[in-house]
């Protein structure tokens, strides 16, 4: 999945919710074997009861970051990432801040009432990039990127970006590594507010069309959010993109 080694085998309880983390790659399946599993409850994602639902995986040098939707005490969504270390005993253990052993670190974004959800990731050096979305104000949502130091969650930068029709809503859904280190997003533009994905689904909009959009090397790797991409396509014949594929000759 993606340009990246995915998932890396890890089973992983959050709130009681399994989610089987596999190990395959853009152009094939490697064999599946259980690596790690844990058990996280919802106080990593927001609250007790904040139901996460994680959506993405990555793997990075030293942990694996886990992303995606949780609750807020209002029952709409946050975005959350959590990172798990790899040098955690391999057996199976509850993961809990009061615990011996505990989750690295842990991020939610969103304000109570407001939709906000993470999507999907890329690492650069010692960031992790995040694409989601963001309901910057009522009943639109934008699409929204954050640049979290790897080490300890440290959000560097986050920045949202409206639809060019600014009344209507958008989401990144995939985010993938250029060759030089940008990075090309796709997902919807230009929907409407109810149309977009539901807390558990992954989003199927029925309204707005696709779009491509590229960050050069130059505009992630600063201390401020890019004021706006290097460049942006729409395209109007497909509701949305699910994700970019880089092609094998190239």
């Amino acid at each position: 999945m993606r340009t990246h080694k995915l998932f890396k085998q890890v089973y992983l309880f959050l709130f009681f919710c399994i989610f089987i983390l596999l190990d395959n790659n853009l152009y094939g399946q490697e064999s599946y074997k259980t690596k790690l599993y844990y058990v996280v409850d919802g106080i990593c994602c927001g609250w007790e009861d904040s139901d996460p639902h994680a959506v993405f995986g990555i793997e990075s040098p030293d942990g694996y970051i886990l992303l995606g939707k949780s609750l807020d005490e209002q029952t709409t969504e946050n975005g959350f990432a959590v990172k798990i270390s790899k040098n955690l005993p391999s057996k199976k253990i509850f993961l809990h801040p009061e615990e011996e052993e505990s989750f690295v670190w842990s991020i939610v974004v969103g304000d109570d009432g407001m939709r906000d959800g993470f999507n999907s990731a890329v690492i650069i050096s010692n960031y992790i990039f995040i694409a989601g979305y963001k309901e910057s104000i009522p009943n639109i949502i934008d699409r929204h990127l954050l640049k979290v130091r790897l080490s300890d969650g440290t959000i560097i930068w986050s920045k949202s970006f409206p639809s060019k029709n600014n009344k209507k809503s958008s989401a990144f859904e995939s985010i993938v590594l250029t060759n030089e280190n940008g990075v090309l997003l796709t997902g919807v533009s230009n929907s409407n507010y109810l149309s977009m994905e539901g807390f558990k689904s992954y989003g199927n909009p029925t309204s707005g069309n696709a779009f491509s959009m590229y960050f050069s090397p130059e505009q992630l790797m600063t201390n401020n959010p890019p004021i706006e991409p290097k460049w942006e396509k729409e395209y109007k014949n497909t509701l949305t993109g699910k994700s970019i594929i880089k092609d094998k000759k190239t």
